[in-house]
């Protein structure tokens, strides 16, 4: 797993615009769906997250919106959970 946190460290630094607020891995029980990472947009603009994704050892998941929309437009000063 800390591959897959210093992978998406790096990634989301280098936007400058979102923050990792919170992550939960790897909890008791089954893990899906209980995995999560939360993500903030703390800047004025609008935030364009289409074609991220977010990875384990196991997969390479491409990020989808509620409504199975690939394109995800992250308004500003809002947060955002990663299931």
């Amino acid at each position: 797993m800390k591959r897959v946190l210093i992978y998406l460290v790096l990634s989301l630094s280098l936007w400058g615009q979102i923050m990792i607020t919170e992550v939960m891995y790897n909890p008791a029980g089954a893990d899906s769906p209980n995995e999560f990472v939360e993500i903030n947009n703390p800047s004025d603009l609008p935030a364009n997250i289409t074609g991220w994704s977010i990875a384990d050892l196991a997969a390479t998941d491409r990020l989808l919106d509620i409504a199975g929309a690939s394109d995800i437009i992250l308004p500003s000063r809002t947060y955002a959970v990663i299931f």
